[in-house]
């Protein structure tokens, strides 16, 4: 059965020519498949509607052999009307939601590869958000998460949003801890 995301976005200039980059790897969005335990609800089933967030793919680029961790992952989004707070803007806690979980599916890639420091379970502690231009809607749009740095058991991320001409929206930075290492 073919990806429709993948599908769609290929059907667009832009995004196609960031999936045509080497070493690109596409792989499916964790939080956007539906699981009997009810986890990623949010993204997999509320926000998953053709008026919120009709289409989203996750692609990072193959790390060089002998790096232990994918430090960069990539989000393409294609935003509705579902999501604004005020007329053809999308909420500030839509962005925020977004931000989050890119920096989160950053991460689980990392925990499915096997990657050190991967195997465990990890929280969002804090969350700072910069809205540096509106985010219309519709509209396409690419957020990046970037793993900064690894201090025992928390986890510095970056993340931003932008659109198909590279602007930059809006900015996050997040402190992550890994829960499973205090049990």
């Amino acid at each position: 059965m073919p990806d429709l995301d993948q599908e769609y976005f290929h059907s667009i200039p832009w995004c196609a020519k960031l999936l045509a980059e080497k070493d690109v790897v596409v792989v499916p969005t964790p939080s956007r498949r539906r699981k009997e335990s009810t986890e990623d609800e949010l993204v997999a089933v509320t926000l998953k509607t053709e008026k919120t967030i009709r289409s989203w793919l996750t692609f990072y680029k193959r790390p060089a052999a002998g790096v232990t961790r994918v430090h960069e992952i990539y989000n393409l989004l294609s935003l509705g009307p579902g999501v604004n707070g005020y007329a053809h803007l999308v909420a500030g806690g839509i962005i925020g939601v977004i931000l989050d979980e890119c920096m989160g599916i950053l991460g689980l890639v990392n925990k499915s590869l096997g990657f050190d420091g991967a195997e465990s379970f990890m929280v969002t502690a804090n969350l700072n958000i910069n809205y540096l231009k509106a985010v219309p809607t519709p509209g396409l749009y690419l957020a990046t998460a970037t793993l900064r740095e690894v201090k025992g058991r928390k986890c510095y991320f970056g993340a931003s949003l932008k659109n198909g001409e590279g602007t930059v929206l809006a900015v996050a930075e997040s402190l992550w801890i890994d829960v499973a290492a205090k049990l």
